[in-house]
């Protein structure tokens, strides 16, 4: 985690940037998060099958932690 000043905005960009895309997602694809996962006691491993470009957004959406996104050096590129 940052620490400081640019960890405070980071933070709050952060937030602002889940909070809209999570009412976009609502409205647009009526997206409904009725429960989320209990990922904030250990680690985890979340692996989806990518339907769409999107789907790494709706995956940071709908989990309450900050998630770290992992990919090949192919695609970072």
């Amino acid at each position: 985690m940052r620490k400081g000043i640019v960890g405070a905005i980071d933070g709050v960009a952060f937030g602002a940037f889940r909070v809209g895309l999570r009412v976009v997602f609502a409205l647009y694809f009526r997206l409904s998060i009725r429960r989320e996962a209990a990922v904030e006691d250990h680690p985890v491993i979340v692996c989806s099958n990518h339907q769409s470009f999107l789907d790494s957004l709706l995956v940071g959406v709908a989990l309450r932690p900050r998630l770290r996104f992992v990919m090949t050096d192919m695609y970072a590129d």
